[in-house]
């Protein structure tokens, strides 16, 4: 992998992608969270008395969670000058 990146960073404009990239790996894991609690957020609504009752949770699926392994590559986690 880091073969890979010292790759892309040879490339015209890669140490501007790279350093994107490396932005985007950190981000990763914040979104995951923020999506993952609102779904929780979103079924704990739905199941609270009123809602059923009213018929106000619609027809929409049931939110789901999403899972994942987002641990960043070596190559692009904590690299100097990559903020």
């Amino acid at each position: 992998m880091a073969a890979q990146v010292d790759a892309v960073k040879e490339a015209p404009g890669g140490e501007d992608a790279a350093q994107e990239l490396a932005a985007a790996v950190r981000r990763v894991p914040m979104a995951r969270r923020f999506h993952n609690d609102s779904v929780r957020a979103a079924r704990a609504l739905r199941r609270h008395r009123t809602v059923r009752w009213f018929r106000l949770a619609g027809h929409a699926p049931f939110p789901l969670a999403f899972e994942m392994d987002d641990a960043p590559p070596v190559a692009l986690a904590d690299r100097p000058g990559s903020q």
